[in-house]
């Protein structure tokens, strides 16, 4: 247990050498909202938030952010800080998960997704995907330990998250299902009935936002069936075969080709393919798949969850964020870990596992992937040059996807507080409705930028 909490100091360091610095920022884009968000509720409930906003995802965070603004009062590091905590709890939950289900994989592992970078650009403001991809870790590591009452409250805080939580908890229940099925064990039964408690909740959520006229997240659908909702509109892209469209393609070619990923995934496939031609090996492994043992059906969770999400939530016609992909993206560098482990010959591994983490740390410092300089071209946000995914249906936020948002983030929050007068109020002040509150909120309605460009406190 001491050699392990030496080495997670390893990646827990590096990730907060990368954040710390960052967390006295302006929140912006859609971690401004979320800001915003957090302060109508903490100032006026759900009245006043569901005033605002009449379409929402669900309550979790802006519940524990009323908690520590009560504590701490309204802040942006606290704001900052409640992301860092997430990120922690994901860290950690990764590297005992590799460990339980293949021991050596997770150091690799865990140090590849502690510099992820999508992972650190989405954790500074902790958006929700953020959020969902470290509980959802943490939630599988529990299913993994067999910890019913940690996995219960894991499964409660992924569905009080964001929707897709929903996803993974049907999955969780039809894997612990058709073991039952196969064993007829009394115990696999007990712990179904554990999911009548998230599901309860969640059920719970859903008939509060009918009564408050409010509806769960249904914004910013680009799909004829838009005006039926979230949940229709997914099941109608799978039952009509819509899952083949424009936002589908931007969505899997973001997965592949920012950051580097295609080559993670490139090494991943070749891996596996030299394991799986150890007949020993893949024996092995359907053998522990036919078993249902615990580490087996987390494996088939992992499979399953990968391709449901990407069929359901990667095909979905909205903007198309890069975070959205995000909670594929532990599971493919423990697919890489797990794989690389296998090969025994440590001249080898350690030369691929050195190429994995200069790529990971190019990825996360420099838009340079001529791949995806082809797919997007290139433009310049406050400073940075980064991929113009905005010019393919991302929208603003498809600038958040390295540690180049992260120093878009910072100029900005130098500007604001700077004395220099802004040529283009419109690059710093892209959202001024949810920005006046923010600004209202921080104190900053006398900074000579605000005043510059025209932005009023919300009276």
């Amino acid at each position: 247990m001491k050699r392990e909490l030496y080495f997670l100091t390893i990646p827990v360091g590096i990730f907060s050498l990368l954040f710390f610095p960052f967390i006295f920022s302006i929140p912006f884009l859609d971690g401004n909202i979320n800001f915003v968000q957090s302060v109508l509720f903490h100032n006026g409930g759900f009245d006043l938030y569901f005033d605002f906003f009449t379409s929402v995802h669900p309550p979790l965070k802006i519940l524990i952010l009323n908690i520590l603004y009560s504590i701490f009062g309204i802040h942006q590091v606290v704001f900052s800080l409640l992301g860092y905590s997430w990120g922690i709890l994901g860290i950690i939950s990764f590297y005992f998960l590799a460990k339980k289900l293949r021991p050596g994989s997770e150091k690799i592992g865990t140090l590849l997704f502690a510099v992820n970078p999508l992972f650190l650009a989405t954790g500074i403001f902790g958006l929700t995907d953020y959020i969902l991809t470290s509980l959802l870790l943490f939630t599988l590591l529990m299913y993994t330990l067999n910890k019913n009452v940690l996995f219960t409250l894991g499964l409660i805080s992924i569905v009080l998250v964001k929707e897709p939580g929903l996803l993974a908890l049907g999955m969780f229940f039809s894997i612990d299902l058709l073991c039952f099925i196969k064993k007829r064990n009394t115990k696999n039964a007990q712990k179904s009935l554990l999911y009548i408690i998230p599901v309860s909740i969640y059920v719970l959520w859903d008939l509060y936002l009918q009564t408050k006229g409010v509806s769960e997240w249904s914004d910013w659908i680009f799909a004829e069936t838009a005006s039926q909702g979230t949940f229709y509109t997914i099941f109608n892209n799978l039952v009509t075969l819509q899952i083949f469209n424009k936002y589908s393609e931007q969505h899997f070619l973001q997965l592949l080709f920012l950051n580097f990923n295609w080559i993670l995934i490139l090494f991943s496939l070749l891996l596996s393919v030299y394991v799986l031609h150890k007949k020993k090996l893949q024996r092995k492994f359907i053998k522990m798949l036919h078993s249902l043992n615990q580490e087996s059906k987390t494996t088939l969770f992992i499979i399953c969850f990968c391709l449901l999400y990407s069929l359901t939530i990667l095909t979905f016609q909205t903007y198309t964020i890069p975070r959205y992909a995000l909670p594929i993206i532990p599971f493919i560098i423990l697919w890489f870990s797990i794989t690389l482990n296998e090969v025994h010959n440590i001249y080898i591994k350690r030369g691929i596992a050195s190429f994995a983490c200069i790529i990971s740390f190019v990825g996360l410092f420099f838009s340079i992937d001529p791949i995806a300089t082809q797919l997007w071209g290139k433009t310049t946000i406050l400073g940075q040059e980064i991929y113009a995914t905005n010019s393919k249906l991302s929208g603003n936020d498809g600038f958040t996807y390295n540690f180049q948002y992260l120093l878009m983030i910072r100029k900005r929050t130098n500007l604001i507080y700077g004395n220099t007068n802004i040529d283009d109020c419109g690059k710093i002040f892209l959202d001024p409705n949810n920005e006046r509150v923010t600004i209202q909120t921080l104190n900053l309605a006398n900074q000579p930028t605000i005043v510059n460009c025209g932005l009023a406190p919300v009276r």
